[in-house]
């Protein structure tokens, strides 16, 4: 069974009453009737996505959104976009729901890397990322680059580029790297 979606528009009448349009919304809707209602309703502009921020195109169905793969990542430029996109939305919000979502990305973007010159533009990403956002503490950080550094040289690399930013979360993750490489060789 599907959903209602009620808005509430006040009308100008001689009594102005509010006056509420119903929208039935079930698995058959798609994206393009529920952005064309809400935009004619309340002028709301809206973008679906999947949780792996994959965008869903108008003539996808409500109930096959979640079924949408994201594309992989079959070269440097669309790696590029990709990290592009989040910190674009990262940089313009502080909100807590979209800076998990942020996180998802780069997550699903981390997990992705396949050469060191895509690393190099992952750790470059979160050194700005650290600096342009402070929900993102260097625990969020450190935590998506663990992702994609596997060995030594992956993080004498991120160490030599953190260290270029004078961003305290950025140093704070820099203690947290040579702390966790300290034990590591001390076991």
């Amino acid at each position: 069974m599907g959903t209602k979606l009620i808005v509430g528009k006040n009308v100008e009448k001689a009594k102005s009453r509010p006056t509420s349009i119903s929208f039935p919304i079930t698995g058959s809707t798609t994206v393009f009737e529920l952005q064309n209602f809400l935009s004619s309703v309340g002028s709301l502009s809206i973008e679906l996505r999947t949780f792996n921020g994959t965008k869903l195109s108008g003539n996808v169905r409500l109930e096959d959104g979640k079924q949408i793969e994201p594309s992989q990542l079959s070269n440097t430029r669309n790696f590029e976009t990709s990290i592009h996109s989040a910190l674009t939305i990262a940089n313009n919000s502080n909100l807590y729901s979209e800076v998990d979502w942020v996180q998802k990305i780069f997550e699903n973007v981390a997990r992705k890397v396949n050469s060191m010159e895509e690393k190099k533009i992952m750790i470059e990403a979160l050194v700005e990322l650290g600096e342009n956002n402070s929900q993102f503490t260097s625990q969020r950080l450190l935590s998506i680059l663990n992702l994609f550094c596997h060995d030594d040289s992956d993080y004498d690399e991120a160490t030599k580029i953190f260290s270029k930013s004078d961003n305290g979360e950025i140093e704070m993750l820099l203690t947290e790297i040579n702390s966790e490489y300290n034990n590591k060789v001390g076991s």
